[in-house]
């Protein structure tokens, strides 16, 4: 039997949150610890984790309002010593082997490594929309994975050797999304990044989403006209700048100069012309390689 900490930072989330900690511990091969952290919730949240809480099937944590980000990172620091992790949104419905499928691929692995899989939308009520989140097979190459993401945190499963990589180093102080970063701090330290095309989950899309996917043709048009105009902060140089501050101990010759590329590619427009190489991007779709490459050269990833 697996043992998994599965980590859930909670926020107003009294709509779904019960079925999602029921589809968590529905998991087959696995023995859940769930640990839940409210992040300053005003609903009544707070109340059904605690009737979870007093069941004895999850550990409770609060504290101050972090944001999503951060409050993911804290909880992960207050559960060091389990050997495998998994990020859990509040809102989403796990399928039983989730947990288990991620852990198989990761068990030959000695170094710090995450798997991430596929998942299909569900809309506010759970029903499937017919819709895959990678549409393709979609192993994301170590380039476009530092440089802009392209994984869906929810559906990642790591080892406690990536977990050691966050609990034992200083939280960063201006970040994006914990699971780019995490995923970023992975490769810094020489790790593994594995990919399984199985829907593991359901992703669901609701108006309340911090992070979701468009699902019409004119509104994913929309979002990434969108993504391309708006001057993000922290960008993802910010992202790179505290990978190198923080991991610059752990990081051979090659990734230094890789997350060195990245921190100040808007130093210039040769900067930006290098990190447009280095990216490529054929590993994702055209439109969003299309997306990414307008965005670095207007210097707005």
């Amino acid at each position: 039997m697996n043992e998994i900490c599965v980590l859930m930072s909670s926020y107003n989330g009294e709509h779904y949150i019960r079925a999602q900690i029921d589809s968590i511990l529905r998991q087959k091969s696995c023995r859940i610890h769930l640990h839940v952290r409210d992040d300053g919730s005003s609903d009544h949240t707070v109340d059904i984790l605690k009737e979870y809480e007093n069941k004895g099937v999850l550990t409770l944590h609060q504290g101050p309002n972090l944001g999503p980000a951060f409050s993911f990172l804290q909880l992960l620091k207050e559960t060091p010593g389990f050997p495998w992790y998994a990020w859990a949104d509040q809102d989403d419905i796990w399928f039983e082997n989730k947990l288990s499928d991620g852990i198989n691929h990761l068990k030959a692995l000695d170094v710090p490594a995450l798997c991430y899989a596929n998942a299909e939308l569900i809309d506010s009520q759970g029903h499937p929309m017919g819709i895959r989140v990678y549409r393709k097979y979609h192993p994301v190459k170590k380039n476009t994975i530092a440089c802009v993401g392209a994984m869906l945190g929810c559906t990642m499963v790591f080892n406690h050797h990536l977990a050691k990589c966050i609990q034992q180093y200083d939280l960063p102080k201006r970040i994006r999304m914990h699971d780019y970063y995490l995923a970023q701090v992975c490769l810094a330290c020489g790790g593994q990044i594995l990919y399984s095309d199985t829907v593991c989950m359901g992703y669901r899309q609701h108006e309340k989403n911090v992070v979701g996917m468009k699902s019409g043709k004119l509104s994913a048009l929309n979002q990434r006209i969108h993504d391309m105009l708006v001057i993000r902060d922290p960008s993802v140089a910010d992202h790179a700048k505290e990978i190198c501050r923080i991991y610059q101990t752990c990081m051979n010759k090659e990734n230094k100069k890789l997350f060195d590329q990245i921190a100040h590619y808007k130093d210039s427009f040769i900067n930006r012309l290098v990190l447009l190489k280095l990216f490529n991007g054929k590993d994702v779709s055209y439109s969003m390689r299309l997306k990414y490459r307008v965005m670095i050269l207007l210097g707005r990833l």
